[in-house]
């Protein structure tokens, strides 16, 4: 059937229109039961068991994926409450000790 659809389209090359072919070979329903019958069973359960298997692979990807991101995420969280360090710089000023002027505002709020 396929071969006879490229038979046809070859001898026709300009000027066919859907109205040509369905009157050549058939309505589409009988077009593709005529296909459809050419098709050994075998074939036919080997492409729908490939196409399972494939969506089938890509969901468990995903799974994956969605369960590694939120392993990540939980260790980010957990690190960031318990391990991660905030550092604080202290500085101590002794009465007579001479400090830039931009600090004198914010250590002696009101002195100069």
């Amino acid at each position: 059937m396929e071969q006879n659809i490229h038979e046809f389209l070859e001898d026709h090359p300009t000027g066919v229109g859907w109205p040509e072919i369905m009157e050549q070979f058939g309505s589409v329903s009988d077009v593709t039961e005529a296909f459809m019958s050419e098709i050994q069973d075998e074939e036919l359960v080997h492409v729908f068991q490939k196409k399972h298997r494939e969506v089938f692979i890509a969901g468990v990807v995903c799974f994956l994926l969605c369960l590694f991101l939120f392993h990540f995420v939980q260790d980010f969280k957990i690190w960031r409450d318990e391990d991660a360090f905030m550092t604080e710089e202290t500085l101590y000023v002794y009465e007579g000790t001479e400090c830039p002027d931009k600090w004198q505002e914010q250590i002696f709020p009101g002195e100069k």
